[in-house]
């Protein structure tokens, strides 16, 4: 838009991107309101399925300025600010809420399909905690308290991170097969 300074055109470009992110939330709300009145088997729901990659489409087109590196030695990344980094985090709470119900539907098989969206969760339930991490470091307390949602969605990812690090070390049959006998359900719980 034309008359906009530079930090004008930062803020709206990092909103706009923050939009998509709630678009993709909102159409997983959206189809599970829809489809779990028609099926008990609505997760599976090849129409639900497929909005499974628009999480990672997000990701990918994001610009440059706002992408996150993470290094590979575990270590908290460098972020550009608070508000790209939580935007990042409500990123990967949908991406794990989209896919417990999936997972919650699969979860006897233990199948490829299961590892890999088990894989995915904990992929971004690491991601969320090295990021709040990274707020934290950079930006204190007071970062935390920035997020769009405020700080209860903070401890509501943390408490979803923690929830999910569990289910994953107990009914991941590779590395816990001796526990599979008192494996924990997976809660169902509504998309955000």
């Amino acid at each position: 838009m034309p008359g906009l300074d530079a930090f004008e055109l930062q803020i709206s470009r990092q909103f706009t991107q923050y939009i998509r992110v709630v678009k993709n939330v909102h159409y997983t709300t959206t189809m599970h309101g829809k489809l779990r009145k028609k099926t008990p088997d609505w997760a599976l729901d090849p129409s639900f399925v497929s909005h499974n990659a628009d999480f990672a489409v997000w990701l990918r087109e994001l610009p440059e300025e706002m992408q996150i590196v993470y290094p590979p030695d575990g270590s908290s990344p460098w972020i550009p600010s608070h508000f790209i980094a939580h935007m990042h985090c409500y990123h990967y709470l949908g991406v794990i809420m989209h896919l417990r119900p999936q997972l919650h539907a699969i979860s006897d098989s233990y199948d490829g399909i299961w590892k890999q969206h088990m894989l995915t969760c904990y992929t971004a339930a690491k991601n969320m905690c090295r990021l709040q991490e990274a707020i934290l470091k950079l930006y204190g307390l007071p970062g935390l308290l920035c997020m769009i949602r405020g700080i209860s969605f903070t401890v509501y990812s943390v408490l979803t991170c923690t929830m999910l690090h569990l289910v994953s070390e107990i009914n991941d049959p590779s590395t816990r097969a001796h526990l599979m006998p008192f494996r924990l359900p997976l809660p169902v719980l509504t998309p955000i």
